[in-house]
């Protein structure tokens, strides 16, 4: 029995990256010549705590953010994309005690995010755009709206304690979000997929010398994010249930409702890593919003060799 070696991952404890969790529960207890612990899974804080864990070859690969994915190939950062890992979720939240009612009272308003570079922030940016408001860092003295930027578990215990100052409202992923509305915390202004439906959220990002070293063992590994994706698709097991009480620490009411409002960010088929969407993120993210310096050459960094059968589904 030939143990094969194990592939690092880095993600978050969000909803969006709850293929790694089912995955590594998955693969762990097989039998057989395939016994062996396929991936080790490193949680982390933040993007930017896996960014540096990547660039500093403390992991392997990483589910990120399309446009961090993006933007890190474009510094030199030697990585393959090879599947979207999840299309869409996410919500922009307000404070309940904020005194906003429309999008207009975000005027000189902080939202604070878990992202520095992201579809999510562009997706705001549109969104601001459209009631006529500019959305930019911080410091931008031209911005009408204001990112700050925020670890997610960092942004809950903010809202827990109550949205001070010039703070109007935040970027929430799953779970965050859903209990900060059932808690009475904040509530919901807009779920992103009303922006755009199915977006490219995160993606599956693995160094381009471990692709080289080992195509059958990341063949292996990306089918069983599919299959993964494929269980939480088809509905609330017992198993995925468990699974996601692990992965979110909420209860079984809260996870219900949860994979209810998420299941459809993992169909199987929409995790081909498409160009045009790719191609779409970075056209805004550089000519209109600004977030991203340069352009890359989307066709050098995804990597659809190992999900072609998506294609056919």
């Amino acid at each position: 029995m030939q143990k094969k070696s194990v592939v690092r991952v880095g993600c978050l404890r969000i909803i969006d990256h709850f293929i790694a969790l089912v995955t590594r529960n998955r693969l762990n207890g097989k039998t057989g010549d395939i016994s062996m612990k396929s991936m080790d899974l490193s949680f982390f804080r933040s993007f930017e705590q896996i960014r540096d864990s990547f660039l500093q070859d403390e992991i392997d690969s990483a589910f990120i953010p399309l446009a961090l994915a993006m933007d890190l190939f474009r510094a030199g950062l030697k990585i393959k994309v090879l599947m979207f890992v999840n299309r869409g979720g996410g919500m922009l939240l307000k404070g309940r005690e904020t005194g906003i009612k429309t999008i207009k009272d975000f005027k000189g308003r902080v939202i604070l995010t878990p992202y520095t570079i992201s579809v999510q922030n562009m997706l705001l940016h549109r969104l601001f755009q459209s009631a006529g408001l500019r959305l930019g860092w911080l410091r931008d003295k031209g911005a009408d709206v204001f990112l700050e930027f925020f670890p997610s578990d960092i942004i809950e215990e903010v809202v827990n304690h109550g949205l001070r100052g010039g703070a109007g409202g935040f970027i929430a992923v799953e779970p965050f979000g859903i209990r900060a509305a059932r808690q009475g915390k904040a509530v919901s202004v807009c779920r992103f997929d009303s922006l755009w439906q199915n977006y490219p959220g995160d993606v599956f990002a693995v160094r381009e010398s471990v692709v080289k070293a080992g195509p059958g063992k990341m063949g292996y590994l990306v089918n069983g994010f599919i299959e993964s994706a494929d269980m939480i698709y088809s509905g609330n097991s017992d198993e995925i249930m468990a699974w996601a009480r692990e992965f979110s620490g909420l209860d079984r009411e809260i996870v219900t409702e949860l994979l209810a409002q998420t299941g459809h960010m993992f169909k199987p088929a929409m995790l081909f890593p498409d160009i045009s969407p790719v191609e779409t993120v970075q056209d805004y993210m550089v000519d209109t919003a600004g977030f991203m310096e340069g352009k890359i050459d989307a066709d050098q960094l995804i990597d659809t060799g190992f999900v072609q059968n998506l294609r056919r589904q």
